[in-house]
């Protein structure tokens, strides 16, 4: 009977995964198939709370390996990496990307990566997305750490479709 409920438990802990896995890509409206640009380049602008650091422990190299473009921080756009930044940089000092985001119409998923220093771990760390037209800022997200010295996280804009 044991096994029984073991191999039940696994059937549904396989099918939740494979019924998320699934459903992804229509939450987030990206396909890869699709090619309907909307022929506007956003620039990004990053505004953090603190110094960003590289990360010393990324892509299983890093710092502490001797690695020199080690970032301490990354943005994609689905899936396609449009922003990165090595080296230091200082706190609340704007962080301008011109023309780095072609957004599809339809639903965009932004992913954001950022680094402290090691010594910040446990202090409330921000970072502000901002993607902009111009002077004009079309949509904006402020993420927050979690007692990490690190921010990741996720930002679905919509890109309404142009009327003919």
């Amino acid at each position: 009977m044991k096994f029984i409920l073991i191999v039940f438990i696994w059937i549904l802990i396989i099918g939740t995964v494979i019924l998320y896995l699934g459903t992804r890509e229509q939450a987030t409206g990206h396909t890869g198939t699709e090619n309907h640009f909307s022929n506007v380049s956003y620039d990004i602008e990053i505004l953090a709370s603190f110094e960003l650091e590289p990360n010393p422990f990324s892509e299983g190299k890093g710092i502490a390996a001797g690695e020199k473009n080690t970032p301490s921080l990354r943005i994609l756009l689905n899936g396609i990496e449009v922003a990165r930044e090595t080296g230091q940089h200082k706190e609340m000092k704007p962080l301008h990307f011109k023309n780095a985001a072609v957004l599809e119409t339809g639903k965009n998923e932004f992913y954001i990566e950022a680094f402290s220093a090691l010594n910040k771990i446990g202090k409330d760390l921000s970072i502000r997305l901002r993607i902009m037209s111009g002077q004009l800022i079309k949509y904006e997200k402020t993420f927050w750490s979690d007692g990490e010295n690190s921010i990741r996280g996720t930002f679905i804009v919509e890109v309404p479709k142009k009327e003919e």
